[in-house]
């Protein structure tokens, strides 16, 4: 019963971080888009791994679907950005995104063996 509980918040913080990330991506003012270009590549990691963590574990039961759709919006939230005015597309912005799904996945696949480890 709990379990259910905990799983429905993660969803809604997840969904609620998606939300976040399109209104940034549209052209939303944010304090997490520093000036440089490394920083806010960090920055766009950062995001990632947070969006990418949440949906993971929201979602356990069909993560391997939901690092698909992650890849394809990290993908495009950066490519649509070209057609955006005042938006520019960074190939550097687009490897912190994916950068950080990746690592939201391992980071994933490291509480799975861990929760198993702890069963046994």
């Amino acid at each position: 019963m709990r379990i259910e509980i905990i799983e429905r918040v993660v969803r809604v913080i997840a969904i609620v971080m998606f939300l976040v990330l399109a209104w940034i991506c549209l052209g939303g003012e944010t304090l997490l888009v520093a000036p440089t270009p490394a920083s806010s590549s960090l920055a766009h990691l950062v995001i990632f791994f947070f969006l990418g963590s949440v949906s993971y574990v929201g979602w356990a039961e069909s993560a391997s679907r939901v690092a698909i759709v992650m890849v394809v919006l990290a993908t495009v939230f950066e490519v649509a950005q070209m057609a955006l005015p005042g938006r520019t597309f960074s190939a550097l912005d687009l490897a912190g995104n994916l950068i950080g799904v990746g690592l939201a996945w391992v980071f994933f696949r490291v509480l799975l063996n861990f929760k198993r480890t702890i069963r046994t």
